[in-house]
């Protein structure tokens, strides 16, 4: 059975929880400027950062692990023969 979580421990949750967005955030503004989109044009940083929080809103709505990029993935990724990052 599953229960509804106990939203009284939410407000000393906040400060580990934007620690951590804005880590993930710093991480992802790396990577999007050092490889370009496959037809040549710069990524929007602001895209990527709307799409980052758009996923791990729906990640936390269906228990999934958090979304979010990083540098050495996307590089082996690309090698592989990715089409996006």
């Amino acid at each position: 059975m599953t229960a509804a979580p106990d939203l009284s421990a939410a407000p000393h949750l906040l400060r580990g929880a934007a620690s951590v967005a804005l880590a993930a955030l710093a991480q992802a503004a790396g990577i999007t400027p050092s490889l370009p989109d496959p037809d040549g044009t710069r990524s929007d940083i602001n895209g990527d950062f709307r799409s980052q929080g758009y996923a791990n809103l729906a990640d936390g709505l269906f228990q999934a692990l958090p979304s979010g990029g990083s540098t050495s993935r996307t590089g082996v990724a690309v090698s592989a023969g990715a089409r996006t990052r």
